[in-house]
């Protein structure tokens, strides 16, 4: 991992308005480094949430799990560990959901992570609203019909 960047992308965050109290990085400059974040939703609902660093990072897609609260339900009790392509989830583990946030078509060296949690709260609004309506988080959003890509 460049540890360079890295440091580009915690400053980065920091000028974003994400202050020091609401991550912190973790087994910094091990393989299993991970930025733990809070989050609050519009609701006033905060989630926690682990972003998983891989070592070959910027190259590889970061996993992120939402650990707090545990679990993640949809609005109508089921669980959402398993990979759902309309809640847009991944095979969770250790009881925690994990999110769906960049397609590993449309993640390149050039994405950062302040892309990435931008689109989890995205993710955590949308969620949100499934639990109000029963929507699919992939209802909500918008795809270019002439290519299928999103437009977020």
């Amino acid at each position: 991992m460049n540890s360079l960047r890295l440091q580009g992308e915690i400053f980065a965050l920091k000028q974003d308005g994400y202050g020091d109290k609401q991550f912190k990085f973790l087994n910094t400059g091990t393989s299993s480094e991970c930025l733990m974040f809070a989050m609050k939703t519009n609701s006033g609902t905060v989630y926690t949430l682990r972003i998983e660093i891989p070592p070959d990072y910027p190259n590889s897609i970061p996993a992120v799990y939402i650990t707090n609260p545990k679990p993640l339900r949809t609005k109508n009790g089921a669980s959402m560990l398993e990979s759902s392509f309309p809640m847009h989830t991944l095979e969770g583990k250790d009881g925690h959901v994990r999110i769906c946030h960049f397609g590993y078509n449309s993640w390149s060296p050039r994405q950062t992570l302040a892309k990435v949690v931008m689109k989890c709260r995205m993710w955590l609004e949308i969620y949100e609203y499934h639990l109000q309506t029963g929507a699919s988080v992939d209802s909500i959003l918008k795809h270019d019909p002439n290519t299928g890509k999103r437009w977020y």
